[in-house]
This record gives C-alpha cells, sequence and structure tokens, in this order.
C-alpha cells in the first residue's frame, strides 16, 4: 500500500489498454479489409456509367490479396486464394505502433486505385477508409473500454 493509503493500478491498466489496443487494430484491419473487398465490388470496370455485378473484378486476384498487419505482427485477409493468386500477393511484416496497415501487393493494385491516363481511378482501398468511418468508431469504442467497465457509450457524469 501507498504511503496515501491508495494501492496503484498501474501496470494491470497499462496492461489491459494494451491489450484492448491489439485487439481494436485486429478488429479495424479485418472490417478495413473486407470493406475494401466489398468496394472493389462497386467500382464500374469500363467507362463512366458501366457499372456491373462483378465490378472491378476480373480474376478476384486483387480483392483475395487485401490484407492487413499490425504492430504485434497480426494480419489477416477475408477472401480465400484463387487460381491466379501468388504467395506475394498479401502484406506481411508489422506496421507501427498503434497502427494497422491495410493494402495489397499486387502489382497493378495503384492503377486500379489512382487510375491512369487511360484508366479513370477506382479507389477501393481510399473508399474503404473514407466511406466506413462510423464502422471503424463503433469498433474502437466497442473494444477500448473493455476491462474498464466502460461501455461502448459515453459515460454521463449526474450532478
Amino acid at each position: 500500500m501507498a504511503k496515501n493509503g491508495f494501492t496503484s493500478n498501474r501496470k494491470q491498466v497499462d496492461a489491459q489498454f494494451e491489450r484492448n489496443i491489439a485487439k481494436t487494430l485486429t478488429s479495424l484491419g479485418y472490417k478495413a479489409v473486407e470493406n475494401a473487398a466489398k468496394e472493389i465490388g462497386r467500382q464500374p470496370r469500363f467507362g463512366p456509367d458501366a457499372g456491373n455485378a462483378m465490378g472491378a473484378i476480373d480474376t478476384g486476384r486483387l480483392r483475395a490479396s487485401i490484407s492487413f498487419v499490425t504492430p504485434n505482427k497480426q494480419s489477416g485477409f477475408v477472401e480465400g486464394r484463387v487460381k491466379e493468386s501468388r504467395d506475394s500477393d498479401t502484406m506481411s511484416g508489422t506496421a507501427e505502433k498503434n497502427t494497422v496497415m491495410v493494402g495489397t501487393n499486387v502489382e497493378y493494385a495503384p492503377f486500379v486505385e489512382l487510375g491512369t491516363v487511360k484508366m479513370t481511378a477506382r479507389p477501393f482501398l481510399g473508399n474503404a477508409i473514407n466511406n466506413h468511418q462510423d464502422d471503424y468508431k463503433e469498433i474502437v469504442e466497442a473494444i477500448m473500454g473493455e476491462g474498464f467497465g466502460v461501455s461502448g457509450e459515453q459515460s454521463q457524469v449526474s450532478s
């Protein structure tokens, strides 16, 4: 017991906080990969108004390669491999502290995402992040309070 009569729980709080961060980053990674895979299917393949049910999907290799990595080497992807998949298509390694990296190693992904002189951009990764902010906020709020007696909602202090 400390001089002031209180016992420090700092180590336990820090440990719980780190567990929550790791779980949050992994959950965010899976959700971002899922959203990116959906966004590819929403992109038209040809022309400004040419939509079809498969969107920008040809072989499925790009969608199958969308993956994530976290600082503690957690990684994952949503879609299964396709015939055209390569072992090097998915991301590997680690992300910087408190970040999750979502992307693909498929060599033509930047051209799909950003476009070219002859092809309109189909930003599946950008849209996966920008169009789904509420999804990510819900994940953070739900997980970061775990172990602290806090729900995903803001605490209200009554006067």
